[in-house]
């Protein structure tokens, strides 16, 4: 997934095919160039780290395009595979990531600078360092018109619009509760057993 979402950022900056791209990753990224060929998509931003200080989180999303004259969020999901146990092409999962989409939308500020972030082994948690320069250094995140899922597997490219609204947010504010709850919270709940106080 890494390698592919480089070298789909490369297509996206450049508007040029990759010179060295993994053999594994060529596929995937020749299926994305028959799909901006047939769309034309006329990418605006890649790659931009967002945050929310209200809400306490941050995330990177993959573009910001316009297609036929709509500014769209895009984020990139691969699969290795292209079609699933019933012969059926296999398609992004909207229930997670229209929650993803909705964060980044609705996201405060953009970086304009290398975040500085590091992940957890275990747990695989990441985490965006701010100091107070970079808070004054961002701007606020791009509006957008319409939110995309750009599907690529080795055969096939689709773009899915994803409905990432007002209601989506909500939902993702309460699935963010209750993930610092499992995470965070209720491992601060229980104290150790009562035992039997000795004289």
């Amino acid at each position: 997934g890494t390698l592919v979402h480089e070298a789909l950022e490369e297509l996206a900056i450049t508007g040029k095919f990759p010179e060295q791209v993994d053999d594994e990753v060529r596929p995937f990224l020749e299926q994305a160039d028959k799909w901006m060929q047939k769309f034309q998509p006329v990418y605006e931003a890649s790659e931009i780290t967002i945050f929310n200080e209200t809400y306490r989180y941050a995330g990177t999303l993959d573009a910001v395009a316009v297609i036929d004259g709509v500014r769209t969020l895009i984020d990139y999901k691969s699969s290795r595979k292209s079609f699933n146990n019933q012969g059926k092409p296999t398609s992004p999962y909207p229930e997670t990531v229209a929650l993803q989409l909705a964060g980044y939308r609705y996201g405060e500020f953009a970086a304009t600078w290398r975040p500085r972030r590091f992940e957890e082994r275990r747990g695989g948690r990441r985490y965006y360092l701010l100091g107070s320069g970079e808070r004054e250094a961002a701007v606020p995140i791009p509006e957008v018109d319409a939110c995309l899922v750009l599907h690529l597997t080795p055969d096939r490219c689709a773009g899915y619009p994803i409905r990432a609204d007002e209601e989506v947010f909500d939902a993702f504010l309460y699935t963010l509760e209750v993930f610092r709850w499992m995470n965070d919270i209720s491992k601060t709940v229980m104290e150790p057993p009562l035992e039997v106080a000795t004289a």
